[in-house]
């Protein structure tokens, strides 16, 4: 009679494959305690990075968009020097924005320390974006508004594109009321 590798294997399994010869296969023996089967959530991983600092940054660029539509809003235009403020702000948000995806991707169980630190460091400051681009787009319709001292850097332009996707994802990580983003 042929005796098939399934069978053998299951037998070795259910009767400890070992012939009782260590205290651990013996009748008197302790089970091993079992692992629990219900849905239990492991801690995240330590932070290794200073994510308040990277949320502060963030809400640091931010802050100083929201500063340059608001005085193109009241009709003055950027210098230079605020002009290249301004696009780097633009670029520092896009690059930490993707740095942030880059984190969560590789340790998805830090999202909720990433969204607390944004929530405390860059919320108002996104919140203050949102309103004077808004009303930076209205005064624009009327033809009221300054403008910066030249174009975007082709360098900059192109960061700013590429994460743009990033960008949207951070902000959409926190919850914002109708009230604060009128």
């Amino acid at each position: 009679m042929k005796t098939s590798p399934l069978l053998i294997a299951l037998t070795l399994v259910l009767t400890g494959c070992g012939g009782g010869d260590d205290a651990s296969s013996s009748a008197g023996a302790t089970p091993a305690p079992s692992k629990p089967t219900g849905p239990t959530a492991a801690p995240a991983p330590p932070m290794t990075v200073d994510i308040n600092k990277i949320a502060s940054d963030l809400g640091a660029a931010y802050k100083t968009r929201a500063d340059c539509y608001a005085s193109m809003v009241k009709g003055k235009s950027l210098d230079a020097k605020q002009t290249a403020d301004f696009y780097a702000a633009m670029e520092s948000c896009a690059q930490i924005s993707q740095d942030i995806c880059e984190m969560m991707k590789k340790t998805p169980r830090w999202q909720r320390q990433i969204t607390q630190a944004l929530e405390t460091n860059t919320k108002s400051s996104i919140i203050a974006l949102t309103k004077a681009e808004k009303a930076y787009t209205k005064a624009k319709s009327s033809g009221s508004v300054g403008k910066t001292a030249g174009g975007c850097p082709p360098a900059i332009a192109a960061v700013i594109e590429k994460f743009s996707m990033s960008e949207m994802r951070v902000k959409g990580l926190m919850p914002y009321t109708k009230a604060e983003m009128e």
